[in-house]
């Protein structure tokens, strides 16, 4: 059937196109949509930005026609007696080294020998690129010792290596056409050109050479085939190659397209749009042109196919998007950090699978199995989980948000967090907190809630305060309709050395767009020297700095030292709840007006107040006062007496500033000058008093 007539019968109305021959037709661009091709012959066909949305491709027989199969062949095998014909140059050359008896060519024989072994070891080893390198390094020591000899010898060599690269394209590209048996031929008419070189049959030596080199193409080609890393690129080469003429997706819509059962090999698929596509039991997909897709990983080329990951190893395969594993087994299966945003995973067994930190966004994952699966740190905005299992699943942190759908979740209780590695913890911390109570039909949406409202702001690796402070000052200025307030911050890890910063959002928020910008400004501050960073927090209002000094006084101070400092402020409980993680609540904290709001959580809790009216003395002050410098000394013990006044003019409130004027007006400068600090007691008073100030 011509294109023109399934064109025409398709605006008409028709869609089955089932069992149509369609060999070499095009359809370049254009929209077929829904359109049956199931067990067609599409042999050369182009669907090249073709629209083949739902398009049911089940069964089909795709590829190379007749036509393209035989010049294709053709050029192949013409490929391969020439490359047998180029590697018997090196076996003249060789000859010397065991039968001349004039010395020059003698060394001219040792010389090219030398380096073809060095050639035909490393190519053996480490592949055909790294053999073509060792050439030219042992060809340049043999240049420096053997001037002559080499220069005549280089011809030769590069003609031989040459003529081996040559052969494994073709050997490879025989395989990617027409399979083994292609490949077979290919191998003759290599051996067939070698030996046709004049003198090869007539000399041991130069047989035995020319063969070995011969026999070595074949095996390189062999090997590029299997998938081999050392010669990657030949099969790559081979199968852009053998796409030539075949049928052809490129750059076409494949949404939610059906590819089950269908013959692909040789197929074209760079560029196109495989959103959630279906791949189950396709044959020989490991020969399509893949080009960017995931398509390109033969191990999820296997998983594709068979439906079947468990136990598998996918972590920080970063662009799965829009892959299609529904129903498929994934017990056990490992995605961490991997992209998979728009698939879908409907109805997939994901028991105990690692999913932590993966992007799973628009994911469809209606009644999947999620028992004792790990979310954690997972972006699940729009993804649909509607009746899925997740008993026992761990959540911490995970990033949902109103978006998420949550009906009819199926679950018994959940973790929120982790179990320490190594060891056997049993309690670790359960929702419900009673470990003899279940979660109730229909109350897992209501129980989470509390949390989708938040931007969870989660840093994994070793914390700078001051970066944290500008990133979320920086972010508040940014999304000023986004409302952010802190309201917790809590350290994570074994040595507290990570840190989990937890913000209110208005309902309208868009959280992943809030939690990219905050990392990406976040991640070029972590490049910046810490003098520039300090300058920069320096730069920043007061808001930017009481956060810093907020955080770094809350969370990198003992809970006694943290009470110390603000015992004139407000009543402050202790509550120690564990060793691994120091959690603050900071709910309604205005930063921008002073510290004001609560403070609470497994080691500090109550309130802090800005507002005292409690009088005190000049040696109060100044203790006070010395114990904060001393505290900013052991973190920093190279602080200017800039930093020094920025540091105090942020943490005290404009209360105390009052009396600090008064008391140290009235001391004198000398008082103040007997007082520990006193040069920055100065600046600090002076600072104040500026208009500005």
């Amino acid at each position: 059937m011509k294109a023109t007539e399934v064109l025409q019968l398709y605006e008409a109305g028709r869609r089955d196109f089932s069992g149509e021959s369609l060999r070499g037709q095009s359809f370049k661009g254009k929209n077929l949509s829904d359109a049956d091709f199931t067990k067609a012959d599409i042999r050369s066909a182009d669907f090249t930005n073709t629209n083949l949305t739902r398009a049911k491709f089940s069964q089909v027989k795709a590829g190379l026609c007749l036509y393209y199969l035989v010049v294709l062949l053709t050029g192949i095998w013409i490929l391969a007696a020439v490359s047998g014909f180029f590697i018997a140059f090196i076996a003249s050359p060789v000859e010397f080294a065991f039968t001349s008896t004039n010395i020059a060519n003698r060394a001219l024989g040792q010389v090219v020998l030398l380096v073809w072994l060095v050639y035909f070891v490393t190519t053996l080893f480490k592949g055909i690129v790294s053999g073509a390198f060792a050439v030219t390094v042992a060809g340049a020591f043999a240049l420096i010792f053997f001037p002559a000899e080499a220069i005549a010898g280089a011809g030769s060599v590069a003609v031989a290596v040459a003529g081996v690269g040559a052969g494994s394209v073709a050997i490879s590209a025989a395989t990617a056409v027409a399979g083994p048996v292609a490949m077979i031929v290919t191998a003759i008419f290599t051996l067939v050109g070698a030996a046709s070189n004049k003198g090869v049959l007539d000399n041991g030596i130069i047989f035995a050479i020319t063969i070995i080199s011969a026999l070595l193409s074949i095996y390189i080609g062999c090997r590029a085939i299997s998938t081999d890393d050392r010669d990657v690129w030949i099969r790559a080469f081979t199968i852009a190659f053998a796409s030539v003429g075949s049928t052809s997706f490129c750059g076409a819509i494949l949404l939610e397209a059906d590819f089950s059962k269908a013959q692909l090999k040789n197929s074209d698929f760079r560029r196109a749009q495989l959103v959630r596509t279906h791949w189950r039991d396709a044959r020989e997909l490991n020969w399509v042109r893949p080009g960017d897709t995931y398509l390109k990983s033969l191990k999820v080329q296997e998983l594709l196919i068979t439906g079947n990951g468990q136990g598998g190893s996918f972590d920080y395969v970063l662009d799965l998007r829009g892959i299609n594993l529904q129903g498929a087994n994934l017990i056990g299966v490992d995605f961490t950090g991997s992209v998979l945003s728009d698939s879908n995973l409907q109805g997939a067994n994901l028991t105990s699978a690692s999913l932590i930190s993966a992007t799973l966004n628009r994911v469809n994952f209606q009644n999947a199995e999620f028992s004792n699966a790990k979310l954690v740190q997972a972006q699940l905005d729009q993804a649909n989980l509607t009746g899925a299992i997740l008993t026992g699943a761990y959540i911490a942190d995970w990033n949902i948000t109103t978006r998420t759908q949550l009906n009819g979740i199926r679950c018994d209780y959940v973790f929120m967090r982790l179990p320490h590695s190594g060891t056997l913890e049993l309690n670790h911390r359960r929702k419900h907190d009673d470990w003899n109570k279940t979660v109730a039909e229909g109350e897992f949406s209501d129980f989470i809630a509390p949390m989708v409202e938040t931007l969870d702001l989660y840093h994994n690796q070793a914390v700078d305060l001051r970066a944290v402070a500008i990133s979320f000052h920086n972010l508040r200025q940014q999304y000023p309709d986004a409302n952010l307030n802190i309201v917790s911050m809590e350290k994570r890890g074994k040595h507290r050395e990570k840190l989990l910063l937890r913000a209110e959002a208005s309902p309208q928020s868009d959280l992943p767009q809030l939690h990219r910008h905050y990392f990406e400004y976040h991640s070029y501050l972590l490049t910046l020297p810490s003098q520039a960073l300090q300058a920069l927090l320096l730069e920043k209002d007061r808001e930017a700095q009481r956060l810093a000094h907020l955080l770094n006084t809350a969370i990198d101070q003992p809970a006694q030292t943290f009470i110390s400092q603000y015992q004139n402020k407000g009543d402050i409980t202790v509550s120690d709840q564990g060793s691994n993680a120091s959690k603050y609540n900071l709910s309604n904290a205005q930063f921008a007006s002073g510290f004001a709001g609560t403070v609470q959580g497994d080691q500090v809790g109550g309130t802090i107040n800005n507002k005292t009216t409690e009088t005190i003395s000049l040696a109060e002050a100044t203790a006070e006062i010395q114990n904060l410098l001393k505290q900013l000394e052991a973190s920093n013990h190279m602080a200017t007496e800039e930093e020094q006044t920025a540091f105090l003019s942020a943490l005290i409130p404009p209360t105390m500033r009052e009396q600090l004027i008064g008391l140290l007006k009235a001391a004198g400068s000398a008082a103040i000058e007997e007082v520990p600090y006193g040069t920055v007691l100065r600046a600090l008073v002076k600072g104040w008093q500026r208009p500005n100030g």
